[in-house]
């Protein structure tokens, strides 16, 4: 069953290390599953937000137990990575009975603190962000529910959970790095993201914030709050602007 989860997320999940021999073994095991190149850049990607609300849309009895490494949304916190996805909800998640309120509740309940989920990013780029991760888990579940009708060899399985040496915890890391320190990162190139919102840059989040939030509506039309789907209308004026061409 846990191999299968992590090969559905990204398949997306992965758990703990298991002890692999030789790391060249298991890329050749890997790729003759036919595995991407990218395989821990792609699962790093898709792992490193998820939360035990998510995790149950894949299997009902998901707990905090779950051994899912992922990035800890508390950048102050000298833990970067927590060895498991958390259970992690808003202040008033109980006033919600749809999931995309809760997501949003989430969010904004932090939205004075530049200390949440990725250094820089404003409110607006914070719920695409987490959006665009939940259009992705919608695409992991199909993948999730092919898999279990056809498990996985076990020698697969190994290699899928060997984290240390599949490249999933170091792009984990390199991840963490960009979300606390993107200055580090992006060095002289951060500029762009401290211009005003004319810039191409702002521009172009906003059209994509505009895409991602629409794509979201249509396959989940109860979901996205009357509110956000009104302020993304407003977002396809910048696709007008000739600089974005």
């Amino acid at each position: 069953m846990i191999c299968s989860t992590l090969i559905g997320l990204f398949l997306i999940s992965l758990t703990t290390s298991l002890p692999v021999e030789k790391k060249d073994i298991c890329t050749k095991v890997l790729k003759s599953a036919h595995a991407s190149e990218n395989f821990g850049e792609n699962v790093a990607h898709a792992l490193h937000s998820i939360t035990v609300r998510e995790l149950r849309k894949f299997e009902s009895n998901v707990t905090e137990e779950n051994n899912i490494p992922t990035i800890n949304v508390d950048l102050t916190s000298d833990q970067a990575i927590l060895p498991y996805a958390p259970d992690r909800r808003g202040p008033n998640e109980d006033l919600f009975s749809d999931d995309a309120m809760k997501t949003v509740d989430e969010v904004l309940s932090h939205m004075d603190d530049p200390n949440y989920m990725i250094k820089g990013y404003n409110t607006i780029e914070r719920l695409v962000h987490a959006f665009h991760m939940k259009t992705m888990w919608v695409s992991v579940r199909e993948e999730y529910e092919k898999i279990k009708m056809d498990p996985p060899k076990e020698v697969i399985c190994h290699c899928v959970l060997d984290i240390e040496n599949n490249e999933v915890l170091n792009m984990l890391r390199y991840i963490a790095l960009v979300f606390r320190e993107p200055q580090l990162i992006y060095g002289n190139k951060m500029k762009h993201y401290e211009k005003s919102n004319n810039t191409k840059h702002t521009a172009h989040l906003k059209v994509y914030a505009n895409t991602h939030l629409n794509d979201y509506s249509r396959t989940h039309p109860d979901d996205i709050p009357k509110t956000i789907l009104h302020s993304s209308t407003h977002l396809n004026e910048y696709s007008k602007n000739p600089d974005l061409k």
